[in-house]
């Protein structure tokens, strides 16, 4: 489901959320997925086809916006004829994720963080443990303002790439940001890179190959915090609850646990170990005193409700957060409200990308 950003919607309106079931079908594994997730005016419509109004390509208003962002991608490290189709996409892909979030600033930083995160991830799966050990100490450092590993940043070898991509990121986000905003949003992505240095001592069996230890790992691989980082720079700076972050935690677990789900046929049948359903096969149950792998099926099950549980436990705090006193009046709900539709958008996109049948 979808909406688009316009009149009322940004400005922060109370909701009544609720969950509701999406189904979706990998017939490949003979597996249906039973998912919940958050169902509230703002998440009504489609989101498999974005509607012309929507598109960046045709929207008058979104050109300084498309510009900026095709811009960008040129000087990133895509291949330049891709820069535009690249640029769109991402805007597209943004303004679906989030379509109450309506400053321009903001969304140029999210598209770019968006590309970034895809671009980084791709080339460091593709590297062996040690160059991509050093690509990921040398893009922390960029984000850090630190010296470097003394690898340069370039667009020939894959870890100069990397470096390059990072460095392009960073100075293009901070033309938009004040210090502040730039501390803590770089803060939030250098967290998602530490995901990736952990990810990789847990693909070389340095830490505990278990469930809890993956899925700890995910919530900041997924990459979804340095957006909520955006999101708050704009609408409430400054603003900490406590709640705010229990929900932030709730909602980057579900929507790692909705990416490993729905990709889980592609990670099967090219041997990928990072997925939740993978380790979570690994769990046992008791059967006649003994204990027995639960299998597949049961796995997925498993994970299913690890992720209803998450959507559940981010609705009570989306409620009690909305209710409080202390809740400033509109962008508490706003960054609230983000987060949720988030989860519904996201899956829904998921879906629609990997050509599933889904029913929600």
């Amino acid at each position: 489901m979808a909406a688009h950003c316009s009149g009322d919607n940004c400005a922060g309106k109370e909701i009544v959320p609720g969950a509701r079931s999406c189904v979706v079908s990998l017939d490949g594994l003979g597996i249906s997925l039973k998912l919940d997730i958050p169902y509230n005016e703002l998440a009504q419509g489609t989101v498999y086809e974005v509607p012309a109004a929507q598109d960046p390509g045709t929207d008058l208003a979104l050109a300084t916006e498309l510009d900026t962002h095709r811009q960008f991608r040129l000087s990133s490290i895509p291949i330049p004829e891709g820069a535009e189709k690249q640029a769109k996409s991402e805007l597209k892909t943004i303004r679906l994720f989030f379509p109450q979030i309506c400053s321009v600033r903001i969304r140029i930083c999210m598209a770019a963080w968006l590309g970034t995160l895809c671009d980084v991830d791709d080339l460091i799966e593709a590297m062996g443990p040690s160059d991509a050990a050093s690509a990921i100490s040398g893009s922390l450092a960029i984000l850090q303002d630190e010296v470097g590993n003394g690898v340069e940043a370039n667009r020939i070898s894959t870890l100069g790439k990397v470096l390059y991509a990072v460095q392009i990121f960073r100075d293009h986000c901070s033309r938009y940001l004040d210090k502040d905003e730039v501390k803590d949003f770089l803060n939030e992505v250098c967290s998602v890179f530490k995901g990736f240095s952990w990810e990789l001592e847990l693909r070389e069996k340095a830490l505990a190959s278990d469930l809890e230890t993956y899925i700890n790992i995910r919530m900041r691989t997924v990459g979804v915090a340095p957006f909520f980082s955006l999101i708050k720079s704009e609408y409430s700076p400054g603003y900490h609850a406590e709640e705010l972050l229990e929900m932030q935690r709730d909602i980057y677990t579900a929507v790692g646990l909705q990416n490993d789900l729905i990709g889980l046929e592609k990670d099967i049948q090219t041997g990928e170990a990072m997925n939740a359903v993978i380790y979570a096969m690994k769990s046992t149950r008791q059967k006649e005193g003994h204990d027995v792998g639960i299998g597949l099926p049961g796995a997925v099950s498993l994970v299913c409700e690890l992720h209803n549980t998450a959507i559940t436990r981010a609705l009570k705090r989306h409620d009690h957060l909305i209710s409080t006193p202390e809740c400033p009046p509109s962008s508490g709900i706003i960054i609230a409200n983000a987060m949720l539709l988030c989860t519904a958008t996201h899956l829904e996109w998921c879906v629609s990308t990997k050509q599933y049948r889904g029913r929600c």
